[in-house]
């Protein structure tokens, strides 16, 4: 069975390292999965240092509907069976062709598709209903988490036949040790995440902030468009 992985590129989050981690696991069983990025970025450099079979369409932008016609003629000539989307611009271009294409296409919703382009004005709305248009047209779609499930189902209107939850992996080192324990002076609290507004850390700093409890320290690790709001917030 021949899989191809579709991603927009641009992606530094969550979505990379599950991408990279599921098509690590899966050259190590010997399956033939490929990636295809619609850009060169940080999707296709992760999965090259991880020598995973990588290609890239050389989309243009974000809006270059151009490419679609490449984007067909590179499913239909590899003769894939599956097409894997990953991403809501993955998702789109895949539902603007889906009638030219053989290969069943399935869709891994890694966040809440109703935030994802949230405080994006108009074109945000757009977006989002482009996504959940996309989502209803796949044959199968995966979600990471149960109530992702529930949200496509009841609310977007996905065919509740085609959901199926598979939660994200961890990926364990053979090296792996656990860490002593000792006392801390503080009670730590670390996120790690992109900083964007669908991850809520401005949320978090208000809940800190109400707890008033000097023994609590919070770290927020990763980086992203609400970095600099966060850090004058705190």
């Amino acid at each position: 069975m021949k899989v191809l992985h579709v991603n927009a590129g641009l992606e530094q989050g969550g979505g990379l390292s599950h991408i990279v981690n599921l098509l690590t696991e899966a050259k190590k069983e010997g399956k033939d999965f490929e990636l295809l990025t619609l850009e060169e970025g940080p999707v296709a450099k992760a999965a090259r240092a991880a020598n995973i079979s990588t290609h890239v369409l050389g989309a243009k932008g974000r809006y270059d509907l151009s490419s679609l016609k490449r984007l067909t003629a590179f499913i239909n000539d590899g003769h894939y069976d599956i097409v894997h989307t990953h991403g809501a611009r993955a998702n789109l271009f895949l539902s603007l062709i889906r009638r030219k294409i053989t290969a069943i296409w399935c869709i891994t919703v890694h966040s809440d598709p109703y935030l994802d382009f949230a405080d994006r004005g108009f074109l945000g709305k757009v977006f989002t209903k482009l996504n959940l248009h996309a989502l209803r047209k796949a044959d199968c779609v995966f979600v990471v988490t149960k109530r992702f499930a529930k949200l496509v189902v009841d609310q977007a209107h996905v065919d509740k036949d085609k959901v199926h939850v598979i939660y994200n992996g961890i990926f364990f080192h053979d090296n792996s040790e656990i860490p002593a324990k000792y006392e801390h002076t503080y009670f730590n609290i670390i996120n790690v995440a992109r900083t964007e507004k669908v991850k809520g850390q401005a949320l978090l700093l208000h809940a800190i902030k109400k707890l008033n409890d000097s023994h609590v320290r919070l770290y927020i690790a990763g980086s992203g468009s609400e970095l600099s709001n966060l850090m004058a917030l705190s």
